[in-house]
C-alpha cells in the first residue's frame, strides 16, 4: 500500500518523461549529448529518480512475463476468463492472461513509441526534458530564479540547471538571449555545441544551428571556452559588445567579424534586418519563423543580394516582397512554396 501512495505522488507529465527516457533508451544506446540532459534530469528533483525507478521496475516485470502469447487469441483468452467462475484455480490463469495481454500492449507500445521517437528526430524529447519551449513562430521570455532574463527566440528549448554554487543554461535548440543579473558567487554559463559562454555581468546571444554555436554580445563581456580534442586545450576568447565566435565539432572556435547589433536582436523587436544578405541565407531565416517550408528551385538565385527589413509575423508577407523587389516567382502548394525566376 505504501508502495501505491508513493506513486500517486508522482505527477502524470513526470511519469510521462520517465517513460519517454526509458523507450528512448530501450530503442537504442544514447548519445553524450543526451545521456548529459537524461543524467541532469534525474538530478533535478527527487521525483524524477522516483519515477524513473518505477517506471523502470514496471518496464522490467513486463520483460519476464512469458513471450509466447500466440497460442490463444488475446480475445479469446479475455472471453475465457471473463466466463469462468471466479474461484481459486480460474484465478491465476486470469492474471496470466492480464499479463500477457499487458505484455503484448508494452511491446506495441516500445515499438510505436520508438518509431515516433525515430521520426521526430529527438525534437519531442527536448520538448520532454526542457524547462522552457517554444514552437515555430512563438517566442518566449522568462525569469530566472536569480533575476536573470532568457528571450527564447522560434522553435527553441532551454533547460535551467541552478544550484547553490552555479547558474548553467543549456541550449537544447534554437536561439536565447540572457540578461544577467550580477553574483560574482555563482558564475553564469550557457553551454551549447559542445563549448561553454560565461557571463562576465552582460547581455548575450547565444544560437545553436547545424551542430555549431554562434555567441554574439551585446553588453560588457563573455568568455567563450571550446575544448579541442586534437590540441588537447581548451581554447577560449573574450569577447566585447558586437564581437562573435561561432564553435563547433567541425568548426573549432572560430572568431567572425565584428556584427550589427541592430541585426542581431532585431527580432526582439519582431524585426529581421537583412543587410547586402544573400538570399539562401534570407529564405534559412524566414523558414524559422514559417510552419511550412521555402525551397529556392535555382541553387544559382540563392547569391542574390538582399537588403530589408521585414516582419517576422508573417514570413509569406516577406517572401512577396521579396519577389517583388528580386524579380522573382513562387509556387504555392500547401505550406510548401518553391521559388524560382
Amino acid at each position: 500500500m505504501s508502495g501505491n501512495s508513493d506513486n500517486a505522488m508522482i505527477p502524470k507529465e513526470t511519469l510521462d518523461i520517465a517513460t519517454a527516457w526509458l523507450v528512448r533508451q530501450d530503442s537504442r544506446v544514447l548519445n553524450a549529448e543526451e545521456q548529459d540532459a537524461f543524467e541532469r534530469w534525474l538530478r533535478k528533483d527527487p521525483i524524477h529518480a522516483k519515477a524513473w525507478k518505477q517506471v523502470s521496475s514496471v518496464w522490467s516485470d513486463l520483460d519476464q512475463l512469458p513471450v509466447a502469447v500466440t497460442a490463444t487469441p488475446v480475445e479469446d483468452q479475455a472471453c475465457d476468463a471473463e466466463s469462468s467462475p471466479l474461484n481459486a484455480s480460474t484465478l491465476p490463469s486470469a492474471r496470466a492472461n492480464s499479463g500477457k495481454k499487458l505484455w503484448m500492449g508494452s511491446a506495441v507500445l516500445t515499438a510505436s513509441l520508438a518509431f515516433f521517437f525515430m521520426l521526430s528526430g529527438g525534437s519531442l524529447m527536448l520538448e520532454l526534458t526542457a524547462d522552457a519551449v517554444t514552437a515555430t513562430g512563438e517566442m518566449k521570455s522568462l525569469t530566472l530564479p536569480d533575476g536573470s532574463l532568457v528571450h527564447l527566440n522560434t522553435a527553441s528549448a532551454v533547460d535551467v540547471d541552478f544550484d547553490d554554487s552555479d547558474r548553467t543554461i543549456h541550449l537544447l535548440k534554437g536561439e536565447a538571449e540572457f540578461q544577467v543579473a550580477h553574483d560574482a558567487s555563482r558564475p553564469f554559463r550557457v553551454e551549447a555545441a559542445g563549448g561553454t559562454a560565461t557571463a562576465l555581468g552582460t547581455a548575450f546571444i547565444v544560437r545553436l544551428n547545424e551542430g555549431n554555436a554562434t555567441v554574439t554580445v551585446l553588453e560588457n563581456t563573455v568568455e567563450v571556452a571550446y575544448p579541442n580534442p586534437k590540441k588537447g586545450t581548451v581554447e577560449r576568447n573574450i569577447l566585447k559588445p558586437a564581437q562573435q565566435v561561432v564553435f563547433g565539432p567541425r568548426k573549432g572556435l572560430e572568431a567572425q567579424p565584428d556584427v550589427l547589433l541592430e541585426e542581431s536582436n532585431a527580432w526582439r523587436r519582431g524585426k529581421l534586418i537583412f543587410e547586402n544578405k544573400p538570399l539562401g541565407e534570407v529564405i534559412d531565416e524566414l523558414n524559422r519563423f514559417y510552419s511550412g517550408r521555402i525551397q529556392i528551385l535555382d541553387a544559382s538565385l540563392a547569391e542574390l543580394k538582399v537588403n530589408s527589413v521585414f516582419s517576422i509575423e508573417d514570413p509569406l508577407l516577406a517572401l512577396d516582397a521579396l519577389e517583388s523587389s528580386l524579380n522573382l516567382k513562387s509556387v504555392r502548394l500547401g505550406g510548401m512554396v518553391i521559388i524560382y525566376q
